[in-house]
């Protein structure tokens, strides 16, 4: 399964976004509060008298407001919300260096604010987002570049501490939506192959077993009467023995497609066990007489096994959903195939 494209993003992976922005919004926001507080500690130290109250205040708010998301985020934050409060979170860690900047004429604490940036940059999964907080945090730094002493020997270093923080910060955050996105296809299809068999592409028995009570509660609430279809092919152990089990898999797949297009969309079609397959649906269902001719018919057309001619025994049953469950209508459907299958044998149907 290929990577979906980027015009969908937001309804393929936007859950998987919040999900991994709130998951990494409680360490990302304590990380940087205490390095808000190393840092301040160690610049009051290296600059002792020099606006310490404003100094101490532009690491210790910020400190103190992240520390506060790091709590919502891990009590109540909604997670539809939790790339936007990284966003938030973004912009209150670059205010803080970049306020010290300003106001104190250091511009050596430009590199530190820029690694802010970019740091904060790798957790903002969605692009909206980003780009608020990437704009704030530039227009900050613009102001903090006016209010400092930049002279022409410094501006290119305040220049490219700029273009290597936001380069940084584009890097992070589109390597971290290319993992997300990655992650997402993968564990979509590790849930397909656990739901789905390999052979024939059809549901598996594991899958029925998920989907058919959901058939069953949906026909429930529709007041509609459920039916299953067991259908089993015949003389497949005979096939595998006499040509092989490549000549036996052709079979399953023939008959796995038969039914795929026999059936309505809406409807259930799983491989039950090995020469077993299953149709479960709402409604009265198709008539076993039908699915059998519709199997030889599809045989004939596609398949080249000797000694097969599309022979199927099928039975099928149509129950109330109220007086039933999804394990009782299995049963009665497969009571119904070897009834059905007696009777033939005995020239009786």
């Amino acid at each position: 399964m290929a990577l979906r494209d980027h015009t969908d993003f937001r309804e393929t992976y936007g859950a998987a976004y919040d999900a991994a922005a709130k998951r990494d919004l409680p360490f990302i926001s304590i990380i940087t509060a205490v390095l808000f507080v190393v840092f301040a500690v160690i610049d009051v130290l290296t600059h002792p008298g020099d606006h310490t109250v404003v100094r101490l205040m532009t690491s210790f708010v910020p400190a103190i407001a992240l520390s506060g998301l790091a709590y919502w985020a891990r009590h109540g934050l909604p997670t539809r919300l939790a790339p936007s409060m990284v966003a938030i979170g973004g912009i209150v860690a670059v205010s803080g260096p970049l306020a010290t900047v300003g106001l104190t004429d250091h511009a050596s604490d430009i590199g530190y604010a820029m690694l802010i940036i970019a740091a904060t940059g790798a957790v903002v999964y969605r692009q909206r987002p980003f780009w608020i907080f990437a704009g704030v945090a530039l227009s900050l730094y613009g102001l903090a570049a006016l209010n400092a002493p930049v002279s022409q020997d410094t501006f290119g270093d305040w220049l490219a501490a700029g273009l290597m923080a936001v380069g940084l910060g584009v890097a992070l955050f589109t390597s971290r939506r290319h993992s997300v996105r990655v992650m997402t296809d993968a564990n979509e299809r590790l849930a397909h192959l656990a739901g789905h068999d390999a052979l024939t592409g059809l549901v598996n028995r594991h899958g029925l077993e998920t989907a058919g009570p959901t058939v069953l509660a949906l026909a429930r609430r529709e007041g509609r009467t459920v039916f299953a279809a067991f259908v089993d092919i015949d003389r497949l152990s005979e096939i595998n023995n006499e040509y092989g089990h490549g000549a036996g898999d052709e079979v399953i797949r023939t008959v796995a497609d038969a039914l795929h297009d026999t059936v309505r969309e809406a409807d259930v079609v799983a491989r039950w066990g090995g020469d077993e397959i299953v149709l479960v649906g709402i409604g009265e269902g198709p008539d076993a007489r039908r699915i059998e001719e519709a199997v030889r018919d599809h045989a004939v057309r596609t398949t080249a096994v000797p000694g097969w001619d599309g022979q199927v025994s099928v039975g099928v049953t149509s129950l109330p959903s109220t007086a039933t469950t999804f394990e009782a209508l299995i049963l009665a459907a497969d009571a119904e195939m070897y009834d059905r299958r007696g009777r033939r044998r005995s020239g009786a149907a």
